[in-house]
């Protein structure tokens, strides 16, 4: 029942729902593109060291991983483990 007085949903109404909406899809996306992402071969390399109680080397896998990766929270775990 479109323009009657039933109908509560306005224009307004609209745009504003789907704007949260948007946003949470666009989160998400990002968010499972960012897990998905493949580590670099330093950061296993890093990971490799540390199983083999090999500390100096994951650190400095680690650091070189941090070096062209900056923002990547993984490298900075395995680089606190190391140390």
């Amino acid at each position: 029942m479109v323009g009657s007085r039933c109908d509560y949903r306005s224009r307004y109404h609209e745009k504003v729902s789907r704007g949260p909406c948007f946003i949470a899809c666009l989160l998400c996306a990002w968010a499972s593109a960012r897990l998905n992402a493949a580590p670099g071969a330093d950061f296993q390399a890093a990971v490799a060291a540390l199983q083999h109680g090999d500390a100096a080397t994951a650190e400095q896998k680690a650091r070189a991983e941090l070096a062209t990766h900056p923002d990547e929270p993984e490298a900075t775990t395995v680089l606190g483990v190391a140390l």
